[in-house]
């Protein structure tokens, strides 16, 4: 038995194919082995919104349910009605054999989390089975009391890779000829995905929306799930900047957005759930980076490039200038490479991918004369060290 449930189901096709998310479902399937066992498992997975955590608790319940498993799933109640329901899912469990409790949205629950954390999942079957989605992961208290050590597995849903991004737009009866824009455009995000599919399909299909009005629609609604509202001005702006930018920093927030704020929105950022914290700053990943400047440049011309030109001065500026060894400089290059994605020379030469491990060497003639731009991405690309260097 089951709650009902509701919504879409971005991670399938539209024959009920479920794509991807091996790695989640061969830890699930370890969590099943190991249960029969008397050790309480816990699986917490983690992720963005729509990048398809329901939808893979749904898949999980139905590998529980082919195992012969009891399974109870919550989702989307308010915290008074959880509590009452959980309560009743534990009756209903007792001296049941490896049950299975799927607890959705967990983020929404945030006030039951102590007393599910001490005291409710210890009155479950010693071999029951929780799984636990949300945009974050557990919280400190997890991971530092003594009663789960050991039993808490975490994973981070992350995007679909091409193939499977392919295999779901394919099998959504999407034109060939929009396939690889909006594999493109989704970058693996499963909402984004699904719904740029179905527009695109309509389009093909009937010839409405246009692609202009599709566009808009995809955008919108991706923008509405992934990014929700922002508590100022300030804060929007800060956003859009940590979009734009290749990597955000306090600086950076100094030197583009006004206010004397940047501490403040710099933490705001960083709490996130679709913020990366990297190495050189924090960081918006995939389709939501796209969106978000697409949505300015459509709705600020102006404001968006008085944004780029403060972006850009600073990084021609300040971190230019101040970039010392080889790896800041191949960092600042990055960055400048970002900035003129859309269009002049620079990304011809500067790879976006690969570890930052180079070293500075002479120019000579033969070097200047052979440069390429093959020649040119080796240099900020990973290149194994010599043996015995530090």
């Amino acid at each position: 038995m089951s709650a009902a449930l509701v919504g879409t189901q971005p991670d399938r096709t539209s024959d009920g194919q479920f794509v991807g998310r091996g790695t989640e479902r061969a830890a699930f399937q370890d969590l099943l082995r190991r249960s029969r066992g008397e050790r309480l498992g816990l699986l917490f997975v983690r992720g963005p919104a729509g990048i398809g955590k329901s939808t893979l608790l749904r898949e999980l319940a139905d590998d529980a349910t082919a195992a012969g498993r009891q399974v109870r799933h919550l989702h989307g109640s308010a915290t008074a009605d959880a509590r009452e329901r959980l309560e009743r899912f534990a009756d209903e469990l007792s001296g049941v054999f490896g049950p299975v409790l799927l607890i959705d949205s967990f983020e929404e629950l945030g006030d039951l989390e102590p007393w599910l954390r001490d005291e409710y999942l210890r009155k479950l079957p010693g071999n029951a089975i929780i799984v636990v989605a949300g945009r974050t992961g557990p919280s400190a208290a997890w991971l530092t009391d003594p009663a789960w050590s050991g039993t808490i597995v975490i994973r981070h849903l992350e995007a679909l890779t091409v193939q499977e991004s392919t295999a779901l737009v394919e099998a959504r009866g999407v034109d060939p000829g929009l396939q690889r824009s909006i594999v493109d455009f989704a970058a693996g995000h499963p909402f984004a995905l699904s719904l740029a599919a179905e527009v695109g399909r309509s389009m093909s299909a009937t010839g409405q929306p246009s692609r202009r009005e599709a566009v808009r629609y995809v955008v919108d609604n991706v923008l509405a799930l992934l990014a929700g509202s922002v508590p100022t001005d300030a804060h929007r702006w800060a956003r859009y900047v940590c979009a734009h930018a290749r990597h955000t920093t306090e600086d950076l927030l100094r030197a583009v957005v006004p206010g004397g704020q940047a501490a403040e929105l710099f933490d705001w950022l960083r709490a996130q759930p679709y913020v990366e914290t990297a190495a050189h700053g924090l960081d918006v990943n995939g389709v939501l980076r796209e969106v978000l400047d697409y949505h300015l440049r459509w709705r600020d011309p102006v404001g968006y490039e008085r944004m780029h030109r403060r972006i850009r001065h600073y990084v021609m500026g300040e971190l230019l200038r101040d970039a010392r060894d080889p790896h800041a400089c191949v960092a600042v290059m990055r960055t400048i490479s970002h900035l003129r994605r859309r269009g002049g020379v620079v990304c011809r030469y500067v790879s976006r991918l690969g570890e930052e491990d180079v070293r500075a060497s002479r120019a000579t003639p033969q070097t200047t004369t052979n440069s390429s731009p093959w020649r040119a991405r080796a240099t900020a690309s990973s290149r194994p060290r010599p043996s015995g260097s530090g």
